[in-house]
């Protein structure tokens, strides 16, 4: 007997559910399997099918676990703002088979907050960003924002004498070992670098014992610390010292300022950061040449800065002669296995230069200057789940 498309349709819906679909929603386990490699977005959407999938999708220990799966399937992100346009941001998605995606980040959902204020700072560690509204202590506002789900709370600032007057704030978070968050801002105590540390577990803030010394004798880039094996690192100039190198031991809220010096050869630093999962540095081979670079990656144990690679940027005068008078930035260095690019920012463009087999791409074009474009906050970026 013939059917209409309709009928036929109707008798496909009225179907009853597949053994093997019906083994798997009753199977907590392989229900489990299956979501855990889902991209955020249809996830959080599943939360609303069944009592049972949003137990599963909103219990912590399966979104460590998400998180985890997420952070080792090779894809990178990495994330460029820039103070002078701050309604966007422009991240780039580095798929595991070598393939770059650039896109505009639209930040609208946070435009009320950073609306008509000229310093703006972002912060990302994991997932987790910190926007800081304002560099006077008194006009200081701190945002923490889950871009996935663009969850945001304000946090409040402590202000009073027995506080220092708040500069700078970083976030440290890592989804594989704990669900909490906490931020570490820098402020000055009587002349003295001190650090406050606000836990998101306690919704308390904190002044750390430990303190640097003198603000006149050092100037560390408390902007953009780098979260890597535990402890927020910075580095900075140390007067009649040269490059200089502190960390915070987050967990134990410790200053950590006796590590392995960094090498004599790395002057000037054009980058420093997390690549590859290692700590990295990369500075020029030799000041009067020029054109030839290293990069030193620091030992776990913090115990020295070892040797990496080595590359020249000469090939890239000829199509942009600005590198040749040191009209550029290294925004972001990135390693996946075997191969290693950097992102350099000129006037007008942001172009990729893989050094390991010397190919270049022009990654996405602007209109300004290049100073409007510096991508003072730039960091690699994941998808998270977490709440703030």
């Amino acid at each position: 007997m013939a059917h209409s498309a309709s009928s036929r349709s109707k008798i496909i819906e009225n179907k009853p559910p597949s053994e093997s679909a019906a083994i798997i929603a009753d199977s907590e386990h392989l229900l489990t399997q299956m979501l855990i490699k889902l991209p955020p977005k249809p996830l959080l959407r599943f939360q609303c099918i069944s009592k049972s999938w949003l137990s599963i999708i909103s219990d912590p220990a399966f979104r460590r676990r998400w998180a985890t799966v997420r952070r080792n399937s090779g894809d990178v992100s990495v994330f460029f703002f820039s103070s002078r346009v701050k309604d966007i941001g422009v991240i780039f998605s580095l798929g595991s088979e070598g393939g770059v995606s650039p896109g505009v980040f639209n930040l609208n959902p946070l435009k009320d907050f950073m609306n008509d204020e000229l310093d703006v700072s972002v912060h990302g560690c994991n997932g987790l960003w910190c926007i800081q509204r304002g560099k006077e202590f008194d006009r200081i506002s701190i945002v923490v924002c889950n871009p996935t789900t663009w969850q945001h709370r304000e946090i409040p600032i402590p202000r009073g004498t027995r506080w220092p007057k708040l500069r700078y704030s970083n976030i440290a978070f890592d989804p594989q070992n704990s669900d909490h968050y906490k931020l570490v801002c820098w402020g000055i105590d009587q002349m003295d670098f001190r650090f406050m540390v606000y836990s998101s577990e306690s919704a308390e803030w904190r002044v750390i014992k430990d303190h640097i010394g003198h603000t006149t004798w050092v100037d560390y880039n408390f902007e953009n610390g780098i979260f890597w094996n535990g402890h927020l690192h910075f580095i900075g100039h140390v007067r009649l010292v040269g490059m200089s190198h502190i960390c915070l031991d987050v967990e134990n809220e410790k200053i950590i300022s006796n590590l392995t010096p960094i090498p004599d050869s790395c002057k000037p630093i054009f980058y420093f950061g997390e690549a590859g999962k290692d700590l990295c540095i990369v500075s020029l081979h030799n000041a009067e040449l020029g054109t030839k670079f290293d990069v030193f990656a620091l030992k776990r144990d913090h115990s020295m800065w070892a040797f990496k690679y080595r590359f020249d940027v000469a090939p890239l005068i000829a199509t942009y002669p600005e590198i040749g008078t040191f009209e550029f930035f290294i925004s972001s260095f990135i390693v996946r296995g075997e191969k290693a690019m950097i992102m350099i920012s000129l006037a007008g463009k942001l172009i990729s230069f893989d050094i390991s087999n010397m190919m270049v791409d022009e990654l996405i074009g602007f209109e300004g200057r290049l100073e409007d474009y510096r991508w003072k906050n730039v960091f690699q970026h994941v998808e998270s789940l977490a709440l703030v």
